[in-house]
């Protein structure tokens, strides 16, 4: 229930962009991991699928 709360939550701009200079998810991005890093773009900000997708492939 709680995650599903989290989900809900509108994500500020600044903190999406501070998920993508997180080392993880920088270190996937650089090595062509796509799928984990919008994984772990989720996990950090609570994003849905589409728009942590977006905001990874804009990057």
């Amino acid at each position: 229930m709680i995650e599903r709360q989290r989900r809900n939550t509108p994500v500020s701009p600044v903190d999406a962009h501070k998920a993508l200079a997180d080392p993880d998810v920088a270190t996937a991005l650089a090595a062509g991991r796509k799928i984990e890093a919008i994984k772990l773009v989720r996990q950090r900000t609570g994003l849905g699928l589409k728009e942590a997708k977006d905001l990874v492939e804009k990057s």
